[in-house]
């Protein structure tokens, strides 16, 4: 039995931990929880030429490599981390040579002629930020439970740069649902360790099928309430390194946490403003999901629903007494991390064909699809065989004004290729190979009401068959549905047709805008997005005038074109959202 069996070395400074180390003596520790409050670091030690790309590649992922500090060739010290260090011996190391993990190293002392011509990397990790959880209330299972956390390879890939090019390694911890935001707060204000969780919830979603099968790293048993968070790890270099397959090259055996004490105090950077300042959302109970933006963005998009929440259907004269709060924001949160999503139209057979209601559809549907093209999904406009070429036109003439970058793809439900009576036409239609665990979009926006809200979900025909499969991982918006519409049922729903439309394009544009949300979604691989694009398509009165001229122009009913111009109402619902969009 060691003689330090029993000794946390919470209370501890760097400096004598690194002489035990030195000493040999806590070679098989982790130092999870040791020098409470004092920064840690992940250790990569690269030959000179890949120094540069090595660099680069850190700084386009820097989530799992947030840089502390880059040694001149052949420094065996980290003068701005830590004094009395010898990078040799302060740490434990594992080999590596043309791409093969070599036995442990223990020491590098034997490598001393080689480190004369390589570089040292010292990378933030995870275990700095547990003493600010422990001051602000958040429970350290691994700690309580004397063990290090558990380390997952995920299907998240970094931004690859020359010859570094791998998935992102992840730590877990378990978190009281009720503590989240807290520690999400706490680790977004650590950003040189790792920063904010890159996952909340569900592991499926990021590729981990079993929290038990760990990859590094312990087993480690949640408490009743407790939620999975994920952060990027700095074992993501090991993968790294190895995929470059340097002639050699070393890093600390994270995957057995054991890293570098600093005698630096862990950087705590708390925002100051509402800006800064990360709020966490549910947004699915199943799979079990959670988003973030910051408290500026989720208060526009509270107002953007406040503002759309007393406007009457214009055919139905109803308000919206149905609608629960916040839908907006989930919606929108949902929408930004598909990838792959299909607006589906609702006509109504049941009414003349160039009625007022289908053309609103058609508005709405339009002004979702823009936004979402131009924040880069993958859009697809879903509608009944009848309409299909009526659809296709209207895409072909909103690229041709300048409304839409490329058109949208447009498919009609059911399609040729899939027999009527076929039960599993839904399926079919929602799935590759009717497979439920590869679904062929991530959500689905139905714009319209039912056409025909008289029969049992047993009867229930057409196009709106696509909402009763409910499969976990595609959600569903609705948009514009009448309160009769008992039958059809869709994770949000947000009541009030075209506004709702048009206030679902700026919430989109508002969280896409927002820092904290853009790093979350993208998971802090590669560079913030782009929103050139995604502002050119917000909404304003010249802009849906556009869109609804072109929609329009399908019909010959004059009376429908002169009720369908818009309203002085209409003009002052766009300008008081557009004005409240732009302040993020």
């Amino acid at each position: 039995m060691s003689k330090w069996e029993d000794e946390t070395f919470a209370d501890w400074h760097p400096r004598d931990v690194r002489r035990l180390i030195r000493a040999g003596e806590l070679r098989d520790r982790p130092t999870s929880g040791m020098c409470s409050g004092y920064a840690q670091a992940n250790v990569t030690i690269l030959p000179k030429s890949l120094a540069d790309d090595f660099e680069t590649f850190c700084s386009l992922n820097t989530g799992a490599f947030p840089m502390m500090y880059r040694s001149k060739p052949g420094e065996l010290t980290a003068p701005p981390l830590a004094e009395e260090s010898d990078i040799r011996t302060d740490g434990v190391y594992s080999v590596c040579k043309n791409g093969r993990i070599l036995p442990e190293a223990g020491t590098l002392l034997q490598y001393t002629e080689e480190m004369k011509d390589m570089v040292t990397f010292y990378t933030g990790c995870s275990f700095s930020f547990e003493g600010a959880f422990l001051e602000a209330g958040v429970p350290l299972r691994n700690v309580e439970q004397k063990l290090d956390v558990g380390i997952f390879r995920t299907s998240i890939r970094c931004q690859p740069f020359n010859s570094f090019d791998c998935e992102v390694v992840v730590s877990m911890r378990y978190i009281p649902a009720d503590k989240l935001e807290t520690a999400f707060r706490v680790t977004h204000w650590t950003p040189t360790s790792h920063g904010a969780p890159i996952h909340i919830g569900d592991p499926a979603v990021i590729g981990i099928s079993d929290l038990e099968n760990i990859d590094w790293g312990d087993v480690v048993k949640p408490s009743p309430g407790d939620v999975p968070a994920f952060w990027p790890c700095g074992v993501t270099m090991e993968p790294a390194v190895m995929s470059a397959s340097p002639s050699i090259g070393f890093f600390t055996r994270g995957t057995k946490g054991c890293l570098f004490l600093c005698d630096t105090k862990t950087t705590f950077v708390k925002g100051t403003n509402m800006a800064d300042t990360p709020s966490v959302v549910q947004i699915s109970q199943n799979p079990l999901l959670y988003s973030v933006a910051s408290e500026n963005a989720v208060g526009i998009v509270h107002e953007l629903e406040r503002l759309i929440l007393p406007v009457r259907e214009a055919q139905n004269g109803c308000l919206s007494d149905v609608h629960e709060e916040g839908t907006l924001l989930k919606s929108a949160l949902s929408l930004s991390h598909a990838s792959s999503i299909a607006v589906v139209a609702i006509t109504c057979p049941d009414k003349e064909p160039s009625s007022q209601k289908q053309y609103e559809g058609l508005q709405s549907a339009v002004a979702i699809t823009g936004m979402l093209q131009a924040l880069g999904k993958d859009v697809t406009v879903v509608t009944d065989e009848t309409s299909t070429k009526h659809v296709e036109n209207i895409a072909r003439e909103l690229v041709h004004v300048g409304y839409l970058k490329k058109a949208f793809t447009v498919l009609p439900y059911p399609q040729n290729n899939i027999a009527s009576a076929d039960r599993n036409m839904p399926l079919q239609f929602l799935t590759e190979e009717n497979d439920p665990r590869k679904p062929k979009f991530d959500h689905l926006v139905r714009i319209g009401s039912s056409v025909q809200p008289e029969k049992s979900s047993n009867d229930t025909q057409g196009i709106d068959q696509l909402f009763l499969v409910k499969l976990p991982w595609i959600k569903s918006t609705g948009i514009g549905a009448d309160r009769s519409d008992t039958e059809i049922s869709t994770d949000y729903t947000i009541e009030t047709g075209v506004y709702s439309s048009w206030a679902l394009t700026l919430a989109l544009l508002v969280l896409n805008a927002c820092p904290i949300h853009d790093r979350y979604r993208r998971r802090s691989v590669g560079a913030a997005k782009d929103m050139k694009d995604a502002t050119e398509a917000a909404i304003s009165i010249e802009r849906e005038q556009l869109a609804l001229s072109v929609v329009l122009k399908q019909t010959n009913n004059r009376e429908i074109l002169e009720e369908l111009q818009f309203s002085a109402e209409q003009k002052g619902v766009i300008t008081a959202m557009r004005n409240l969009a732009v302040l993020v």
